[in-house]
């Protein structure tokens, strides 16, 4: 009862037109004077609605079509839902009486659907109830639900020309309660009752007290069916308008996440593109110090080389070969009739040879070299400079024909210029 009560009709600005008047700060006996008013318009209207609604002429024995079944489900749903608002408009009485703090009888509490005997005890109660604003207030309910009992009984009147509803319980769909229709009520095969519910509309949002309508022409061959509210709280209308709320609620979001996701995109794409300019730049950056650092090592390799040549020409000494005629002619060195040999020319470019002492201190004379068969003797001149047995020494091969100067002192020796005699 308080989930339907809870289902009244849509109010104005909050409040029901019938609470509207419930509430105004004036003596009760007006306040349900003009309540009754209100339910004897509303009344009206509804006797007018279910009067003016085109009834279905149809020939006694005469089977009915399938039109004209959806038509009185139609019907059937209108009477539903005509009643599910009577009844909404009692709990929405019992409410505001129960604001204005009324006390409400047990039995009005005690079943919606009131039977006969409910309703003459009801009346009885309020012949002996001298409240009356209580009294019409009770009197309005039983208006109420005597306009209920008229709606249901035509409602049952409509449903016994009908196919028996099936009441939809948890786990039904629309779909399996055609298919069980076809097969079992008229023993259709299932590829062909499958192709009869695919060629009508079927609901997919289907709530545990729905009425499903079935019906099939055999000799049309002609299936429908139609969803009406039944005993549920909420009607198949309201569920469309809600699940399509939903969707375009949905769509909505869905819009808004992708224009979000598309400046997303964009700010992600010019970042990209910095990021790819900043990246191209770098690259060129780092060609550029590749191509200094190339040119830093090639230089560095030509220093490197140079200062080892330095260092090389630096600890080494510098010296000349010869025969007496081959240097004087040379004019390395000069001689007299009584004088010794000595050296006339001390230019750097006339020391084509040189020997590191760091890695050797050997000086290897091969007589060959020199026009010569034997070499019998080798002086270093100057020789009051380099003393022989002191800071060299000379050591012939046996047969003479290769002589070898030990260095025996190289600091003396090193970046210094000689000329080595032989004969």
């Amino acid at each position: 009862m308080k989930d339907i009560f809870n289902e009244g009709e849509e109010k104005k600005g909050g409040v029901s037109e019938t609470t509207k008047y419930m509430k105004r700060p004036s003596n009760k006996g007006w306040l349900w004077a003009v309540l009754t008013i209100a339910v004897v318009i509303v009344v009206a209207v509804v006797a007018y609605l279910l009067l003016s609604e085109p009834s279905l002429k149809l020939k006694k024995g005469a089977q009915l079509k399938i039109e004209d079944m959806k038509k009185m489900a139609a019907k059937v749903d209108k009477i539903e839902r005509k009643i599910k608002e009577r009844q909404n408009e009692i709990f929405e009485l019992l409410k505001t009486a129960k604001q204005q703090g009324v006390e409400i009888p047990p039995e009005i509490y005690q079943s919606m659907e009131l039977g006969p005997e409910e309703i003459k005890a009801l009346e009885e109660k309020l012949e002996k109830e001298e409240d009356v604003s209580y009294k019409g207030l009770l009197k309005d309910i039983v208006e109420r639900e005597k306009e209920i009992n008229k709606l249901k009984d035509e409602l049952t009147s409509i449903e016994k020309k009908l196919p028996h509803p099936v009441v939809v319980k948890p786990g039904d769909t629309h779909k399996k309660i055609a298919m069980e229709f076809l097969t079992k009520e008229y023993n259709i095969p299932k590829d062909k009752a499958a192709k009869l519910v695919e060629q009508v509309n079927t609901f997919d949002y289907l709530v545990p007290g729905f009425k499903v309508w079935n019906f099939y022409d055999p000799d049309a061959d002609v299936f429908g069916t139609f969803v009406t509210q039944g005993t549920a709280p909420i009607s198949p209308n309201e569920i469309k308008r809600r699940k399509k709320k939903e969707l375009i609620t949905a769509k909505e979001k869905a819009e808004a996440k992708a224009k979000q996701l598309e400046v997303e995109k964009t700010t992600l794409e010019q970042q990209v593109s910095a990021l790819e300019a900043k990246k191209k730049a770098l690259q060129e950056d780092v060609a550029l110090l590749q191509q200094e650092r190339d040119k830093l090592s090639k230089e560095l390799a030509a220093l490197s080389a140079k200062v080892t040549d330095l260092e090389s020409k630096l600890n080494s000494v510098w010296y000349v070969v010869g025969t007496k005629k081959m240097l004087k002619t040379q004019g390395i060195v000069k001689t007299g009739f009584l004088s010794s040999t000595k050296i006339k020319e001390l230019d750097q470019s006339i020391f084509n040879n040189r020997l590191d002492l760091r890695t050797s201190t050997t000086i290897v004379l091969n007589a060959s070299d020199f026009g010569l068969k034997k070499i019998k003797k080798v002086t270093i001149l100057p020789k009051e400079v380099y003393k022989n047995k002191v800071d060299y020494e000379v050591v012939f091969s046996p047969d003479k024909v290769q002589a070898q100067i030990q260095i025996l002192n190289p600091s003396k020796f090193k970046n210094n210029k000689i000329v080595i005699l032989i004969k």
